[in-house]
């Protein structure tokens, strides 16, 4: 049968940079020296990446807080990673191209609004006291059944400088023929006092006899435009 054997010399303080504990509690041990442990330091990297996120966080959540509202039944559930997913990989942290960087992102990746056909062009006019768009199609979009009419919904997301009070407006181009292309339709959104920034967002939706088809399939929604208010040159 085994026994424990109890060493004849129990040792208690330091040796050769030890320290040796003859703790009742604890039972004998050894540790190093108090204080002889550094804590780990902070990868610069990853601290430039938790400044870096922290930024993006602020400027995706003003984003999505407002596609929470116009686009609530429409958004797909993971469109806050996506944007963030968006935002992150650039290389500059500046508002501007951080909204820039969404371009192209479809609101619901399921029912892409490119589905209906080539989006139409657009024109900006940056004003003194308006934003005015103008939105030229070349073609109808394609149109699936029972639907015969659409019409174009543009929301223009604004944002001011250094505060979270952003805001949109939402203007539509009323029903149109589903045979007939739009040709150039005109859009004027009067800038808010303290909006120093914008994000245009393109929709189109589907309906029947000028009544909204009220399902996913018939609506598509995309971040087209950002840039800045300053009126250059």
């Amino acid at each position: 049968m085994a026994k424990n054997i109890h060493p004849v010399i129990q040792l208690q303080g330091k040796l050769g940079g030890l320290v040796f504990v003859n703790s009742k509690a604890y039972a004998p041990h050894v540790r190093m020296p108090r204080g002889s442990k550094k804590k780990a330091g902070i990868n610069p990297s990853l601290a430039g990446n938790v400044r870096k996120l922290k930024i993006i966080n602020r400027a995706a959540r003003q984003v999505h807080d407002l596609v929470k509202v116009f686009a609530a039944d429409f958004k797909e559930k993971r469109l806050w990673q996506k944007i963030v997913g968006r935002m992150f990989p650039g290389k500059s942290n500046k508002f501007i191209d951080l909204l820039s960087n969404l371009e192209g992102l479809e609101l619901n990746a399921a029912y892409p609004l490119e589905r209906f056909g080539g989006l139409p062009a657009l024109n900006i006019e940056n004003a003194k006291q308006k934003l005015v768009v103008h939105l030229k199609s070349a073609a109808p979009p394609f149109l699936s059944k029972p639907n015969d009419c659409y019409q174009y919904i543009l929301t223009c997301l604004f944002f001011p400088y250094n505060t979270m009070e952003s805001g949109y407006i939402t203007a539509a181009t009323g029903w149109l023929n589903g045979q007939v292309q739009a040709g150039e339709q005109v859009f004027q959104f009067v800038k808010p006092p303290k909006a120093r920034y914008y994000l245009l967002c393109l929709g189109l939706e589907c309906g029947k006899n000028q009544t909204a088809t009220d399902t996913l399939a018939a609506k598509g929604m995309l971040f087209i435009k950002a840039d800045t208010l300053k009126i250059k040159g």
